[in-house]
């Protein structure tokens, strides 16, 4: 282990451009790998905040090559970036008649699939959707959509459906890993 670090960022919640900054900054301080003790967005009042360690390991491709190999599933996760309001918002899914009750920040969805290549049935509340693995576990956020404003001495607050994105699998499974 070459260290201990703190990456926290309340500019740009994009996860590639996190990725790529905190890539750089371990390459130039000669690291290859980073372990991630605690990640999330809107954690210890950051946008985003990672805490870690950086090492250094002369055989990379030895630890990839000698990785398991996981089974397909469908992981779904509440959005660290929903709004407050948004919370109050009941979240259901029901994956290939599988059902799951109340996703909550501190929740996940996940159904294996036997056949990594067929399409899935995603019910998200009353929302369907078409997902197909491609041989590999797809890893998804959801959240209730709302907004708010004010005019004059009033406030606005609109509230819609829900939104389902599918998400890097690298910043998934750091995801999956702070829910567990």
């Amino acid at each position: 282990m070459i260290g201990d670090f703190i990456f926290k960022d309340n500019k740009n919640p994009d996860w590639t451009y996190l990725k790529n900054k905190m890539t750089d900054f371990a390459k130039l301080n000669g690291e290859n790998l980073i372990e991630v003790k605690t990640l999330g967005f809107g954690k210890k009042g950051n946008v985003f905040y990672l805490e870690g360690n950086l090492y250094y390991l002369e055989n990379v491709k030895e630890l990839v090559l000698n990785s398991n190999p996981e089974k397909c599933a469908i992981v779904i996760l509440r959005d660290g970036m929903e709004a407050p309001l948004g919370t109050l918002s009941k979240i259901n899914a029901t994956i290939n008649n599988t059902k799951f009750d109340n996703l909550k920040k501190t929740t996940y969805f996940m159904q294996y699939i036997d056949n990594c290549e067929q399409e899935n049935d995603v019910l998200i509340n009353d929302d369907l959707y078409k997902v197909k693995l491609n041989g590999k576990t797809k890893y998804f956020k959801a959240a209730k959509q709302t907004s708010g404003g004010y005019l004059g001495n009033s406030v606005q607050i609109g509230i819609g459906g829900v939104y389902f994105v599918e998400i890097d699998p690298i910043l998934g499974k750091l995801l999956l890993n702070e829910v567990k």
